[in-house]
């Protein structure tokens, strides 16, 4: 390890403020350790960065492209918010739109398109709420997936089950069951009295499916998960269930594709 005396105080300055390096990494390069470097910086009266500013200079150091899908997938697959976006990615506001603009994908219409959707969701039939529910209860998909299914947000779904006496499930319990059911989803569909294993789309607005025969793995192809997804018109869920694939596979199948 470099002895303090040794340490230029000159070079602490130039990996500081000109190559914008922390304290920590500067120790590294100089092989000592961080309390010596703030030690030196405080002798010789170098301004340390604030916080906010540490936050922020750390922030545009990072790759921008690392969070692409992530941001692709939580904003046009989970409605979120790009302000909700950025905080679930501990990301700044701005990075998520530019990243969206770069991608060339267009910004959702915000208001009008929450308006909608909130005035959409107080259109269920007792059919589409029994629906939600065995959707959310015996199926175990999430507030999110039933909401892509019934064209409303999130929250409505939550608000409609919670009327219907359905206890919301925790963080911890919606991961665990995503876990338990992309682990079914991966396991080799079986046959049954030498008939092929088939799935059947659950319900959605103004559409109803015909069962689909659970593809073997010589059959999954991103041409046929483009088929299911465009023509078909299926979610990822349903296409999960059907190429025998985790709901992550088939979605980084359609994004390489550009399918969405």
């Amino acid at each position: 390890m470099t002895k303090t005396k040794d340490i230029d105080i000159n070079q602490i300055k130039h990996l500081y403020y000109h190559e914008k390096k922390s304290a920590s990494q500067i120790a590294e390069i100089l092989g000592c350790s961080t309390q010596v470097i703030y030690a030196r910086m405080k002798k010789h009266g170098i301004q340390r960065r604030s916080y906010s500013e540490a936050h922020k200079l750390r922030h545009t150091q990072r790759d921008p492209n690392m969070n692409d899908p992530e941001i692709v997938r939580l904003y046009f697959e989970e409605h979120l918010t790009i302000a909700k976006v950025a905080k679930r990615l501990d990301l700044s506001y701005y990075m998520v739109r530019k990243r969206l603009v770069d991608m060339g994908y267009e910004r959702r219409k915000g208001g009008r398109r929450q308006d909608s959707l909130t005035s959409r969701a107080t259109q269920f039939t007792d059919t589409d709420l029994a629906e939600m529910k065995r959707l959310y209860c015996e199926e175990g998909e999430s507030a999110p997936e039933i909401a892509h299914r019934y064209d409303c947000t999130d929250a409505a779904v939550r608000k409609h089950l919670r009327r219907q006496g359905v206890r919301i499930r925790t963080v911890k319990e919606a991961q665990a069951l995503r876990r338990k059911r992309e682990k079914k989803q991966t396991e080799v569909p079986k046959e049954r009295n030498g008939s092929p294993r088939t799935y059947t789309p659950p319900k959605r607005v103004g559409k109803v499916f015909d069962p689909y025969p659970v593809l073997s793995s010589e059959q999954v192809t991103p041409e046929r998960i483009l088929q299911l997804y465009n023509k078909d018109e299926l979610m990822i869920n349903d296409i999960a269930e059907i190429c025998s694939l985790s709901p992550v596979e088939v979605y980084n199948i359609l994004q390489e594709r550009r399918g969405i």
